[in-house]
């Protein structure tokens, strides 16, 4: 975490990422809450609920900000969560993509392991 804070010309989400990181907060549960966000776009293929790139990378963001203010992080106003977001997105959103996709993997190999097992039950019915 520490090396995102460190990259990218924004100052404001360099330094937002970077004071979360010497606070010594546990990456995991902000990991977890935006390989969700990221899911849920990879997801969201008619677009209904996140617009656009743009969209998600200020929730990304608002994810960051809201979960620092959780553990006593001073929060900062609206505006910034773009340039939070960009800073998630330059430190780990291949990571992020990585995750969506191995999740998305892994349903489509537990559905097929289902339609199997219900088309083999059909059979030996009949």
């Amino acid at each position: 975490m520490m090396e995102a804070g460190g990259r990218g010309a924004d100052i404001r989400g360099s330094m937002y990422w970077a004071n979360l990181y010497s606070q010594k907060i546990p990456s995991s549960g902000l990991l977890i809450r935006l390989g969700g966000l990221w899911y849920f776009d990879y997801r969201d293929e008619l677009r209904r609920h996140i617009k656009n790139h743009r969209h998600l990378i200020s929730l990304s963001g608002n994810v960051v900000i809201r979960f620092g203010k959780m553990h006593g992080i001073k929060y900062i106003p609206p505006k910034f969560y773009y340039q939070v977001g960009d800073q998630v997105k330059k430190g780990i959103g291949v990571l992020l993509v990585n995750i969506s996709r191995s999740l998305e993997k892994m349903e489509r190999e537990k559905h097929q392991r289902l339609s199997k097992m219900g088309q083999e039950l059909n059979v030996d019915g009949l």
